[in-house]
């Protein structure tokens, strides 16, 4: 799915780095610096309850399934993964819904904040200001293993919409008026 991110300031690919999904090869993950260990044993394990086939092991059914891993006990079974991550693919917005509404009446993907008519500009699903992330996800219950359950059908998505938007006029307030922010397009 794509989303809207605003990034404040310079050298967007460097603040774009650190959120990057790991689309790689096993050893390759392993080495990256930005991928751990994630222990996904418990989730594994009611996965092979459900799909078990035949006399299929839980660790062939963890190398099929998930290409797991042990970690670094035999009995733990995973991913190397960036839990940082939040893009596959990412450029600067060409999309006319996000985009920056100037004061002066042109639409474009940069500006600096003073010059951005921030009544007109629809809330970004994402911001990155000072290498820090935020977005709804954020906002999201977790499901039983500490991920954001994406797919609860007891969330409050207007709850979850209004306080979104709270937040973000919070984080906007914050950003000096000669900051320069981008308008980007991502993919996850």
């Amino acid at each position: 799915m794509h989303y809207f991110l605003l990034i404040t300031g310079d050298n967007l690919e460097k603040q774009m780095h650190p959120y990057q999904e790991l689309d790689m090869g096993l050893e390759d993950r392993k080495k990256d610096k930005r991928a751990i260990f994630i222990d996904e044993t418990l989730e594994l394990k009611d996965k092979y309850k459900e799909y078990k086939k035949g006399n299929q092991s839980f660790k062939n059914f963890c190398v099929e399934w998930n290409e797991s891993t042990n970690g670094e006990k035999r009995s733990q079974w995973g991913r190397y993964d960036n839990p940082n991550r939040k893009w596959d693919y990412w450029r600067i917005s060409d999309n006319k819904w996000w985009m920056l509404p100037l004061k002066s009446g042109k639409v474009v993907s940069k500006a600096f904040k003073r010059e951005i008519d921030f009544r007109k500009l629809n809330s970004s699903y994402a911001i990155l200001h000072q290498d820090q992330w935020i977005d709804q996800d954020e906002l999201c219950p977790l499901d039983k293993y500490g991920n954001p359950d994406i797919l609860n059908k007891k969330r409050d998505l207007k709850k979850e919409r209004k306080l979104w938007k709270k937040i973000w006029r919070e984080k906007i307030k914050d950003i000096e008026p000669n900051t320069l922010i981008t308008a980007i397009d991502y993919h996850c």
